[in-house]
């Protein structure tokens, strides 16, 4: 259900997409996976207080998941809680490809920026987000829309984050940006997600 989930999202199906993923932990509530996973999705659609709650459900259960962790760390970047999303940030471990990927989006975010651009010389092609939303993420804007350049190396999971994050309001008007969504065959779900969009504020 999870990456059928995934599917719908990149389809810009976001109703479906829900539900498809909340069955997942119906059918499965003790697994810290699939709450994680519950967590980004509902992140992605700018649910940030629920994803918070799933999140920490899931850590409940295993509370040295990485990826509940730094899920958990952009809600709360998400919610501005800042200073919380910096001490948890702080406790992941050194060197893991995606605890450096979250330092940098949370020290950008939080007014660290020496901090987070200090960490992107070691960021590697590992780290789960798009390169384009940790850049964007410091406010490089013109990177983050050279690095979508590149769509071979797109993932159908990485429409979430580009099609529903904030962030990326910086360069939705972009046509470069416009020409990337061409490029990956997304034009036609970009739209559906973003009438989604305003249909539902976060």
């Amino acid at each position: 259900h999870h990456w059928l989930g995934i599917t719908l999202f990149a389809a810009g199906r976001n109703d479906e997409a829900l539900a498809e993923t909340k069955l997942s932990t119906e059918l499965d509530p003790l697994s810290p996976a699939i709450l994680g996973n519950c967590g980004w999705a509902f992140q992605g659609v700018g649910r940030y207080g629920e994803a918070l709650a799933i999140l920490d459900r899931s850590l409940a259960l295993h509370p040295d998941s990485i990826w509940s962790l730094t899920e958990k760390a952009r809600a709360l970047v998400a919610l501005r809680r800042f200073s919380e999303a910096v001490a948890l940030v702080r406790q992941l471990p050194a060197g893991n490809p995606e605890s450096i990927g979250c330092q940098i989006l949370v020290f950008g975010q939080a007014g660290r920026r020496p901090e987070a651009e200090a960490l992107l010389g070691k960021l590697t092609s590992n780290v789960y987000w798009p390169k384009s939303y940790l850049l964007l993420a410091l406010g490089h804007r013109e990177e983050a829309l050279a690095a979508l350049d590149d769509p071979s190396s797109t993932k159908a999971e990485d429409a979430l984050p580009i099609f529903g994050d904030p962030l990326y309001d910086a360069i939705r008007d972009d046509p470069r940006f416009a020409k990337f969504l061409a490029t990956v065959g997304w034009t036609d779900a970009y739209a559906r997600a973003q009438a989604w969009r305003q249909a539902h504020p976060p």
